[in-house]
This record gives structure tokens, sequence and C-alpha cells, in this order.
């Protein structure tokens, strides 16, 4: 919930995902989406933040193959649009947990507001 909540802090306004660029003010409105089941938003939501913490210079090594596999399963469901559509895919829920475990400093950095400086 971090960056949903602190869109300033963020050290970029535009990520592609999927092949398709979402400008922050899209990638707010995914972050803010109701989830009701929907396996696909699970998956953006954790990629999104992953990709936030990457952008601040968070190690990735640890998560590169589910940012890689988040990357082909949105381009493997792709809705035509680039946006996310209902999916109850167990197998974005998997890659979305391991992401998650990273985002939050579990597995990996997780996001420390004390690192900003330097």
């Amino acid at each position: 919930g971090f960056w949903k909540n602190h869109p300033g802090d963020w050290f970029v306004t535009t990520l592609t995902m999927g092949g398709y660029a979402y400008d922050q003010a899209a990638l707010l409105g995914l972050l803010d989406a109701p989830v009701a089941g929907d396996t696909s938003l699970i998956l953006v939501k954790q990629l999104v933040a992953a990709r936030l913490n990457e952008a601040q210079g968070a190690d990735t090594s640890a998560v590169d193959t589910a940012l890689a596999d988040a990357e082909q399963w949105l381009v493997d469901n792709d809705d035509g649009n680039g946006l996310p559509f209902g999916s109850s895919d167990t197998g974005a829920v998997g890659i979305a947990a391991t992401l998650e475990a990273w985002n939050v400093g579990d597995t990996g950095p997780g996001y420390c507001p004390e690192t900003d400086a330097g």
C-alpha cells in the first residue's frame, strides 16, 4: 500500500508492463481497483509495487524470475487493450505471492524511506 498512498515518492511516473505503457494515473487506478477475486489485479498490484521498488534502486535478483513470469503472464493473457481482465488463474496468484513477499521485505527490500537519501 505504500506506493498507492505516496505517489509523490515515485521515482518514475510511467511503467511498461506486458508490453503496454501505463502513466501514473492509470497505475494509481490499478492500485485502487477492488480485486473482487480477479487474480490479474492481484498480480498487477504486486508487479507495480515491485517495478516501483526496482525504480527506487532495489536489487531484484531474488525475484527476477517472478518479474519475468509476471510480464509473460500479462502478455499471454492480454485482453487486447493492455488492461488486466477478470481471471481466476492460480498461476497468477503464485507469482503475485512471490512478488508480495519481496515487496514487503520478507524476501527482499520492501520499501525503506531511510534509503531515499543514498
